[in-house]
């Protein structure tokens, strides 16, 4: 009788013991995730509700011996959409292919093989380039409904009609999204005439929608805005 009430109490010493050290180790762990590993979480969490843009910078004017400019910039708008925000359940396809004529097949072989992949779903994917004020506006009103999309601004060149130069002049030509001279001084001139992009970083919310420019954070460079290039100013009238 005596042993039994040993091994009895022995047993409930092992148990109590078990479950103390259980507790312990939750608190360890709790105090491990809370405190030690706060900084890598918080971070890691801090970057998933972020979304960085490019901004283009504008190139460098060319201008003739009296100033008249011979070149100038002229703001474009490009529609793009983030992968990772984009979700074909909520989706407006039919604005989308009213104002910009992409239809749903072509628009989900754009947008979810890239949402599928770790890296690529936070970048913009472009989907419809030199888009009207009036197009865009339509759009940014239905914006609700249009989870993911995002608007940017693209710096495309204007001539003067004054002037029959364009030989002279040169073009441009896109290459990887960066903007570059291909012929004549837009392409001799290239370094003085290219700018220095810059960058924006907004919030965003679980519904893909924009919260607002973030200003400073940890292990994130601030915002900077875009510097114009140098201009040019030509020995011809």
């Amino acid at each position: 009788m005596y042993k039994k009430t040993i091994n009895i109490k022995f047993r409930k010493r092992i148990i109590l013991s078990i479950y103390f050290l259980l507790i312990f180790l939750i608190l360890l762990r709790y105090f491990y995730l809370q405190l030690i590993q706060y900084e890598k979480f918080s971070s890691e969490g801090e970057s998933n509700s972020l979304r960085q843009f490019m901004l283009v910078a504008p190139r460098g004017l060319i201008f003739d011996r009296n100033e008249e400019f011979l070149v100038d910039n002229q703001l474009i708008y490009d529609i793009n959409i983030i992968p990772k925000d984009f979700d074909p359940s909520t989706f407006n396809y039919d604005i989308i292919y009213k104002e910009l004529s992409i239809d749903k097949t072509t628009l989900d072989s754009i947008v979810i093989p890239k949402k599928k992949n770790r890296i690529k779903q936070f970048l913009p994917v472009l989907i419809k380039r030199h888009v009207d004020f009036d197009v865009k506006a339509i759009l940014e009103e239905n914006k609700l409904s249009l989870k993911g999309i995002h608007f940017s601004t693209f710096p495309a060149r204007k001539y003067s009609s004054d002037v029959n130069l364009t030989h002279v002049l040169g073009h441009l030509r896109e290459d990887n999204r960066e903007i570059e001279g291909s012929n004549g001084l837009e392409k001799y001139y290239e370094y003085n005439l290219k700018g220095t992009n810059g960058v924006e970083y907004y919030y965003v919310d679980s519904y893909g929608i924009n919260q607002g420019m973030f200003s400073t954070g940890k292990n994130i460079d601030k915002n900077y805005n875009p510097i114009q290039g140098d201009s040019l100013i030509l020995t011809v009238n």
